[in-house]
């Protein structure tokens, strides 16, 4: 059974306009959208460069503290429900 990551009110339907947005992708566009290089938004993150290039490439998933910390960086929500739990 699978988690999705649920945002608070319609905060990501506004800034991501596709349905279904891979974590890579979003963690890409914000660190663009915030005009930061890799080396940058790593030593922001507490991580290596080679470590957020895995991150944005998809080659890795994030600790949960990584993930926080990235949530709290770009403001990403913060709340987890089983996909099961959202009905349409």
């Amino acid at each position: 059974m699978g988690w999705l990551l649920v945002g608070e009110g319609p905060i990501i339907a506004a800034r991501y306009p596709r349905p279904v947005t891979m974590f890579s992708d979003l963690l890409h566009q914000d660190r663009e959208r915030a005009g930061l290089t890799v080396e940058q938004a790593a030593r922001r993150l507490g991580v290596s460069a080679d470590a957020y290039r895995k991150l944005e490439a998809g080659e890795q998933w994030p600790s949960w503290e990584t993930y926080y910390r990235i949530a709290a960086a770009f403001d990403w929500p913060q709340t987890f429900r089983r996909a099961s739990q959202l009905s349409a």
